[in-house]
């Protein structure tokens, strides 16, 4: 489980146990995902912080590395490899995003200012996608190396992405 405010006790379905965790922006959610039987599905569980009380549960999540929206409004999941991002306060989901190939995404990200999502696909590649088209505007084989969320950023101004790679 998980303690919040040292006053709250989460628990979910935790077979597996949790493997990922995160907050909003805003301090008002968590994100917390376990790892189905095949590792690229599982579950998310989004709670509310303040009350520690489960919101919402989200079935197929998988565990890839996840983002909230810098609004806190929705969070970026990998979903059986692609990119499903939910509404926080219904735990709808409001769009779809494909990652091309038969690859599985490892992490996504959104930008700093919200109107892009980065993902990272295991074959190395990297993506970015537009979220007022909803359309992938750049697509780079080869180029990533994930070894974390921490290894391709958006830049604060969200003008540029970084990435820390192995030759």
């Amino acid at each position: 489980g998980v303690f919040l405010e040292k006053r709250h006790h989460v628990r979910g379905s935790l077979e597996k146990g949790i493997q990922r965790l995160s907050f909003s922006p805003d301090g008002a959610w968590i994100e917390t995902s376990t790892a189905g039987e095949d590792a690229q599905s599982g579950t998310t569980w989004i709670w509310n912080a303040k009350t520690g009380v489960l919101a919402h549960t989200l079935e197929g999540a998988g565990v890839g590395f996840s983002g909230f929206s810098p609004d806190s409004a929705s969070v970026a999941l990998v979903v059986q490899g692609s990119v499903r991002i939910y509404d926080v306060a219904s735990g709808r989901a409001i769009r779809s995003l494909a990652s091309g190939s038969g690859s599985w995404l490892k992490y996504v990200s959104f930008s700093p200012d919200g109107r892009f999502l980065l993902g990272v696909r295991d074959d190395r590649t990297l993506l970015v996608w537009s979220l007022a088209s909803e359309d992938l505007i750049l697509e780079v084989p080869g180029v990533a190396n994930f070894s974390g969320p921490s290894c391709t950023l958006f830049t604060p101004d969200s003008s540029a992405v970084v990435m820390a790679a192995a030759d």
